[in-house]
């Protein structure tokens, strides 16, 4: 039950997120969406918060708490796929 309604919620914040990039498209303000793509870190959508920090990278480059959010969303992506950055050397050519 109370998995279900995490998710709900979190459905709603990805739904909100929406309308405010409509919204910010036209105003050119992206205060509202970052604080929405703050809300979707706190529960833990990282996915949902990464796509919604791109377009505020996009409209106002000089924001730069819309690439904190996404380095941050894309950091917790990357921990939870297991990737780890490093390269093996297996595509390197090494011999």
């Amino acid at each position: 039950m109370v998995i279900a309604r995490k998710l709900e919620g979190q459905a709603y914040l990805r739904q909100s997120g929406q309308l405010a990039a409509k919204k910010a498209r036209k105003k050119r303000n992206v205060t509202l969406m970052m604080d929405l793509a703050d809300q979707l870190q706190y529960w833990n959508d990282y996915q949902g918060s990464a796509e919604l920090c791109k377009l505020p990278a996009r409209i106002n480059p000089n924001y730069p708490r819309s690439f904190q959010l996404l380095a941050l969303a894309h950091s917790h992506l990357n921990q939870k796929t297991g990737f780890s950055g490093r390269d093996t050397g297996a595509s390197s050519g090494a011999q």
